[in-house]
């Protein structure tokens, strides 16, 4: 009896420093996964990988790119797939062409 009683007195004392020592890590890894730099206000911060290609508009067809390319450069139209349509939602308020070679493009005021 004396020998278990032991055993006993041990994992009675081992059990609460297990569950101190799981909750301080665990208590460490939220704080490290949620602090990060403060962000002054009116900016945010994002995290991408890096693009593939230079950041040249015509040349960016990766995702990555992309997002950096778009939050960069006003587009002079958009182009809807299903409808084929040109929609003047960008800085152009006009394209125009004779010979679908040389072309002419209007920028809207401002």
């Amino acid at each position: 009896m004396g020998i278990r009683h032991r055993t006993i007195r041990r994992r009675c004392r081992i059990v609460p420093v297990c569950i101190a020592l799981t909750l301080l890590v665990l208590g460490s890894l939220v704080t490290a996964c949620s602090s990060g730099p403060s962000v002054p206000p009116g900016m945010f911060s994002m995290y991408l990988n890096e693009p593939e290609n230079p950041l040249i508009p015509g040349n960016t067809t990766e995702s990555e790119g992309n997002k950096v390319v778009t939050a960069l450069w006003t587009p002079l139209v958009t182009y809807d797939k299903a409808t084929k349509d040109v929609t003047y939602d960008g800085v152009a308020q006009s394209v125009t062409s004779t010979d679908n070679i040389h072309w002419t493009i209007t920028l809207k005021p401002g």
